[in-house]
């Protein structure tokens, strides 16, 4: 008669709430005041992966609203100062949105990932806003000119409730909460440990 052998209990590897992969921990999502969020933005200028807190997407966007705001009026008080001092805040504003770009559309995704959500879909429809851009403008186009005509402004309604959608999920996804705990897109706030926080 042979004896059979219990199988031993399964190893806990630390997939509880105090696991974190190494080299997640710098860049998990963790609640950020104004400077620390516009500099974790910049660290990650291109990184689409992992999770980002609500603090730091509202703090990198009202970053990027004063700085605008900023360039606006430098540029109007300059016009009224000097051309060439103008001139040249108007290339800064101008370029200044270039240079944010990646990083605001990485800083994004990596927020719509912290709610659970893959960032495809809001790719897939800046995407194809930029495709249907050229039949917005027509539409756009087609509703002054009936609207001055006397026209019904219901083309115009159309035009602006596809550009409006777009502008109404990203508000929706980036005010929902994250996720708790860890994700398919990475560790939660609730994973990290009090000293890394």
């Amino acid at each position: 008669m042979s004896e059979s052998n219990p199988m031993p209990p399964p190893i806990d590897y630390g997939s509880g709430p105090e696991f974190i992969p190494i080299g997640n921990q710098a860049d998990a999502p963790k609640q950020v005041g104004f400077v620390e969020a516009v500099s974790r933005a910049f660290r990650q200028y291109a990184k689409f992966s992992g999770r980002a807190s609500r603090s730091e997407y509202w703090w990198f966007s009202l970053f990027l609203f004063l700085t605008q705001l900023g360039f606006g009026l430098l540029v109007g008080v300059a016009q009224s100062k000097a051309e060439a001092l103008a001139q040249m805040a108007g290339v800064v504003l101008a370029v200044f949105p270039i240079v944010v770009l990646i990083p605001a559309l990485a800083l994004t995704s990596r927020r719509i990932h912290d709610t659970g959500r893959s960032a495809k879909l809001y790719f897939g429809l800046i995407i194809g806003l930029m495709v249907l851009s050229p039949v917005l403008y027509v539409l756009f186009f087609i509703a002054v000119l009936m609207a001055s005509g006397g026209g019904s402004q219901g083309v115009l309604f159309i035009a602006l409730a596809i550009v409006g959608s777009l502008f109404v999920y990203q508000l929706v996804i980036t005010l929902s909460p994250g996720t708790p705990g860890a994700n398919t897109y990475g560790p939660g706030l609730e994973s990290i440990p009090s000293d890394l926080n």
